[in-house]
């Protein structure tokens, strides 16, 4: 568990090719009132083996169901990083070499990341910072004004 408000996260062995069959899960926690935003500096994963699929596969696709740290696609043939937004089952994997959104910011204090690799070929794996950042606050003022109604 990472609780440091700012950090860097690589895949085993960056900037050399990381290993076949590796898998990785790195929980950030942060304290109550903080949000996580994620970075990526680096993004070069095997491609999924399908050319017509785009890099970007969302899990609750037919090419990828992942429950919270639980690849349930038996025949992955591809390496695949998924980055959990708090509590939530449900998020999009990314493979391949492009690279996703250039900033994830989560809903919460919390964020999952889990970085699974098959037996096929490896490249240079990922580069990933995260800093925190407050939730913004909305703050209500109210007003008593009395107003005094003589107009001589």
């Amino acid at each position: 568990t990472l609780s440091h408000t700012h950090g860097v996260i690589t895949s085993p062995g960056f900037p050399q090719n990381y290993l076949d069959g590796t898998n990785c899960t790195w929980l950030i926690r942060l304290p109550l009132g903080q949000q996580i935003e994620i970075i990526f500096l680096h993004f070069d994963l095997e491609s999924y083996n399908n050319p017509t699929t785009a890099s970007k596969l969302f899990c609750h696709s037919s090419k990828c169901n992942v429950d919270k740290g639980v690849s349930v696609y038996h025949n992955s043939s591809w390496d695949y990083l998924i980055v959990y937004d708090g509590d939530s089952n449900v998020s999009p994997a990314y493979c391949g070499d492009l690279i996703p959104p250039n900033q994830i910011l989560s809903t919460s204090n919390e964020v999952l990341i889990h970085f699974k690799t098959d037996h096929s070929g490896s490249m240079s794996g990922f580069k990933i910072e995260y800093n925190s950042s407050s939730k913004p606050h909305i703050y209500y003022i109210f007003l008593n004004i009395e107003v005094e109604d003589s107009f001589d």
